[in-house]
């Protein structure tokens, strides 16, 4: 690692360590690496006392792996994975896994990042309140937000997007991806579609179509999701024909 990479990693320690929520770096076998000092304050442990353990020990006493553990689920799919977890002191926790990968792009470890959420009224005002807070992003996004479902059709779509595209609301939905795609650029649809809907992840320039067959020049990144075991895609889109 070169000095630059070291004051990198430096700073984004320094970031981690300022979080509220709880961050260890876990390795394939389950072990943790490493531990912010949010996740050492919670269990009143040093970090010391915390790396090279397993965090069903520290957190749940137990001598397993948990049954419904999001770290070990996101490790397995690639994908993010989320479970509400309680622990034997009476604490909930909302727990999101997220895995890490080397430059081959083989899984290596994950992030668990928890938040405490014992404070709420329930799980089920916490759930509400993240769907609030998401929807009013999504509503409010300067970007074109579309996301797809695993036939690449429109599911849903926020305002800017509608703005884009010229479309209404319940107009764009049940469009197909290919509908808004300029003719040169469809055979990106038929690899996108060729591929397993978990390895759906892009970034590029593209050009795609408005109502009226007019072309837009954009950004887009592409980001795969599951909701209720169902294979979503997230297109993040941002207009750059003012730079063309």
């Amino acid at each position: 690692m070169n000095e630059e990479d070291e004051v990198r990693m430096t700073d984004s320690l320094d970031v981690l360590n300022g979080l509220n929520e709880d961050v260890t770096h876990q390795d394939r076998d389950m072990k943790i690496t490493w531990a912010n000092r949010a996740a050492c304050e919670s269990v009143g442990l040093e970090p010391e006392s915390i790396v090279g353990s397993y965090c069903y020990e520290i957190w749940h006493g137990r001598e397993t792996i948990c049954d419904d553990c999001p770290v070990k689920r996101s490790m397995k799919s690639g994908l993010p994975e989320h479970s509400v977890m309680h622990t034997p002191d009476g604490r909930t926790w909302s727990v999101g896994g997220y895995p890490l990968r080397d430059k081959e792009s083989r899984i290596i470890g994950a992030i668990k990042i928890a938040h405490e959420i014992s404070g709420f009224v329930g799980v089920e005002t916490e759930l509400r309140q993240s769907r609030e807070i998401y929807r009013t992003v999504f509503e409010s996004a300067s970007d074109s937000f579309l996301i797809l479902d695993e036939d690449l059709k429109i599911v849903d779509a926020n305002p800017a997007s509608c703005d884009l595209y010229g479309y209404g609301h319940d107009e764009i939905l049940g469009q197909a991806l290919n509908k808004i795609v300029h003719p040169e650029k469809r055979d990106l649809v038929q690899n996108l579609a060729g591929k397993p809907p978990e390895s759906r992840t892009f970034l590029k320039e593209c050009i795609h179509l408005d109502r009226n067959g007019y072309p837009i020049y954009i950004d887009v990144s592409a980001t795969p999701f599951t909701v209720s075991d169902k294979h979503h895609l997230l297109f993040v889109v941002r207009d750059i024909t003012g730079k063309k």
